[in-house]
């Protein structure tokens, strides 16, 4: 590998910066406190070529926010107002948010050299609702030399040559480019490209279709992640930009491979069909015609007249994820798309009145997936620091094992015991499953039988096993296992759900989420009380076994916080903070041990783990590449953990569980489940 230093620098958190011209950065963190919610400029870092802006908003309260979908919230971006007037527009800017607040790297052109001073100014908070959140927020910035002792890392160009494994000299220039290199403590920063080259023409590469696989000389898969202040933007036509983060001790080369590109196909085919003269809101047409497209089948199923407009809906082969639909003889004011690969919909909204009679459509394109691969290679240059070997965890569950399972089922292991409680399909209706089709079952793991109480969600049962509790539509509902007795718990909404029995089965802890709260109810709906106020967003696990505590995590900058209150004090205390946006945590029996699902160190994907409550002995138990992980469950005895597995390349076929003895790491899927498993009891 040739490497040249270049004149650029990298700063981790800021991104790319030109050190040619000197930099800047802002003199202090500057914080401003209104109403309770506090808005802080951690970093600037300003360069010839832009400004980087770092800045953080928290405490808003829940009720700063819209309610409905359609109702208006804010979408105005912060400026930068320079000492001489002028004022400074966002060039790109990227976030995350958690229910009290947000972060955003917001990147504006360069401030000139001889302006110190800017008012960074915030029209609004983000997503919040007009005039509700304080407003016009103006914050005054100062602008110093960036200190000689600033780390900057280096930035290496490199040259290294793609192999291309699609064998064709008309091919030859489409793959995977390394471009620049950079080094950290403990980890690399690969920047590169996918260029499309003089393959495919008159169709387009409009982006990579699945995650690259990384691996080392050893064939151990490297974790990867991408960075996100790196702006790697281009308006150069079939070349994407790339980047991936890598832990350093793996054993050289490394091997990138990238499986397949998404790439739009040219077409030219019609269809029509008849809506009749007055045609009802929900009527629908079998059309069932067939479309040989960039040698892809494509079937219209059917249409559907929506409140103002059409819906089609198409099925293909696996690889298809879209057509391109127009109509030219009307002009729709919008449109509107989605599904997953082999089977979505189109749909056209029109101005009143809506066209009818015999219509006329053009399919003008299709988005499938072009397979490869495409591989590069790359050897870091000699010299680097020593860095450990890279540690391999030893799971219980990977994706090989699983595959392997699927093709060769076991037997349910002897010997297991009690209640599952689940979403999912209630109704063989030949369907994805769907809420149109889903609801609540009970089985029992003995005899495996199944019992459905019927539509609803976030379902729980009680420890004795003979009672369920439930969200519907109208609030919570607590059912009789033997004798079928659903009761609607009076006081409760359809804004309450997750229904958790205390351990002792006299009561019910739930989220509200008209106000974000946790609330505790009795199982025969009296006493509501509310426990929790703030502007967290309080989501719930459980009990602890001693029926006093409550455990519960909320969205934080740093991922979900979990936190432990007792419901007689009101005393809260923290536990560790679980890099996750879902709140997939279960509380062993014994209240020992917690499951949780959280990001893998180094890595995008995502890990099933246990350790003690504290945190500590932390284990990967579980961990099946970019597929989902969701909905660990302890069985009552603290032995067995059951988790929900999701095909993220095929996700209309839901969910699959899976049995996980903790003592030998023996692995079987749960047969006869179609959807989440959400408690186990007695």
């Amino acid at each position: 590998m040739a490497a040249l230093r270049v004149l650029l620098g990298y700063v981790p958190g800021i991104g790319l910066v030109d050190e040619a011209g000197g930099l800047r950065v802002l003199a202090s963190p500057v914080t401003l406190e209104r109403e309770g919610i506090t808005v802080t400029v951690e970093q600037a870092l300003l360069d010839s070529e832009r400004t980087v802006i770092i800045y953080q908003a928290d405490g808003i309260p829940p009720d700063a926010y819209p309610r409905a979908e359609d109702a208006p919230s804010c979408y105005l971006s912060p400026q930068l107002r320079l000492s001489d007037d002028s004022v400074l527009q966002i060039v790109r800017g990227q976030g995350g948010g958690w229910a009290s607040g947000y972060e955003s790297r917001l990147v504006y052109p360069p401030v000139p050299r001889e302006l110190s001073e800017a008012i960074f100014f915030i029209p609004c908070l983000n997503d919040t609702s007009p005039g509700v959140a304080p407003e016009n927020w103006e914050m005054a910035l100062r602008f110093v030399p960036a200190p000689p002792d600033m780390t900057i890392v280096p930035v290496f160009e490199v040259s290294a040559s793609p192999e291309a494994t699609v064998g064709s000299d008309e091919g030859e220039e489409m793959g995977l480019h390394l471009e620049r290199v950079i080094e950290l403590e403990d980890s690399y920063i690969l920047v590169g490209t996918f260029r499309q080259g003089g393959k495919l023409p008159g169709s387009m590469v409009m982006g990579i279709s699945v995650w690259p696989e990384i691996t080392d000389a050893d064939g151990r898969t490297l974790p990867l992640k991408t960075p996100s202040d790196l702006d790697l933007a281009t308006e150069e036509m079939g070349v994407f930009p790339w980047s991936y983060q890598i832990p350093k001790g793996f054993t050289a080369p490394i091997t990138m491979t990238l499986e397949a590109v998404d790439v739009e196909f040219p077409a030219e085919a019609t269809f029509q069909f008849d809506t009749g003269a007055d045609p009802e809101v929900g009527q629908e047409w079998a059309l069932n015609q067939e479309f040989d497209i960039a040698d892809h089948m494509v079937r219209l199923v059917s249409a559907m007249r929506m409140e103002n407009g059409y819906e089609f809906r198409f099925e293909s082969d696996p690889s298809v994820s879209m057509v391109s639909v127009r109509d030219s003889e009307y002009e729709p004011i919008s449109g509107s798309g989605g599904g997953y690969l082999g089977e979505f919909t189109v749909g056209f909204e029109y101005s009143p009145p809506v066209p009818t009679g015999l219509l006329t459509y053009q399919i003008a394109g299709l988005i499938a997936r072009y397979p490869g691969p495409w591989t590069l290679t790359w050897e870091p240059p000699e010299g680097g620091e020593p860095v450990a070997t890279l540690a391999v965890p030893q799971t219980c569950l990977t994706l090989e094992l699983w595959s392997q399972l699927a093709e060769n089922p076991a037997p349910q292991p002897m010997g297991l015991r009690g209640k599952l409680i689940a979403y999912g399909r209630i109704q063989d209706d030949g369907q994805p499953l769907s809420p149109a089709n889903a609801g609540i079952f009970v089985v029992d793991l003995e005899d495996g039988s199944r019992q459905v109480l019927g539509p609803g969600t976030w379902p729980s049962l009680s420890p004795d096993g003979a009672r369920a509790a439930y969200s519907g539509t109208d609030g919570l509902h607590v059912v009789d296992l033997d004798s079928g007795e659903n009761r609607l718990l009076p006081g409760t909404t359809d804004f309450d759900y997750n229904p958790r029995w205390s351990p002792d089965g006299l009561q019910l802890a739930f989220v509200r989420i008209d106000d974000l709260n946790l609330y505790l109810v009795k199982a025969d709906g009296s006493s509501m009380q509310r426990v929790t106020e703030g502007p967290e967003y309080e989501l719930l696990i459980g009990w602890l076994p001693e029926g006093q505590t409550l455990a519960y995590v909320f969205p934080g900058p740093e991922g979900l916080q979990l936190q432990f209150m007792d419901i007689m004090t009101g005393t809260r205390r923290d536990g560790f903070v679980i890099d996750a946006k879902g709140a997939n945590v279960a509380i062993s029996p014994n209240g020992e041990k917690i499951a949780f699902v959280e990001r893998v160190s180094g890595g995008m994907d995502y890990g099933l783990y246990i350790s003690q409550l504290e945190g500590s002995d932390r284990r990967l138990i579980a961990q099946l590449g970019h597929w989902g992980l969701s909905d660990p469950r302890w069985s009552p005895d603290g032995t067995w953990l059951i988790v929900g597995i999701t095909n993220t390349d095929l996700p209309a076929s839901g969910a699959v569980t899976a049995l996980i003895d903790l003592a030998t790491c023996e692995v079987d899927p749960l047969e006869g489940i179609e959807g989440y498993v959400q408690d186990w009891s007695r």
